[in-house]
């Protein structure tokens, strides 16, 4: 398994959150869509994980 971590934030909480508000907005690459599939995730469930972040995920605190 491959893991890939930005070291730093590139686009708002605020800004992703309020973009993803349904699954046609999410726009998810055909990578992202392979992982949650490998993740037995569906689009919608990616969504709400999304949505539940926390800020602090965000902000590194």
């Amino acid at each position: 398994m491959v893991v890939m971590e930005k070291r730093t934030h590139h686009y708002p909480q605020t800004e992703i959150q309020a973009k993803m508000k349904t699954v046609p907005e999410m726009n998810l690459t055909v990578s992202a869509r392979v992982g949650l599939r490998a993740a037995d995730m569906g689009q919608a469930d990616a969504l709400v994980v999304v949505q539940g972040l926390p800020a602090k995920i965000f902000t590194g605190a």
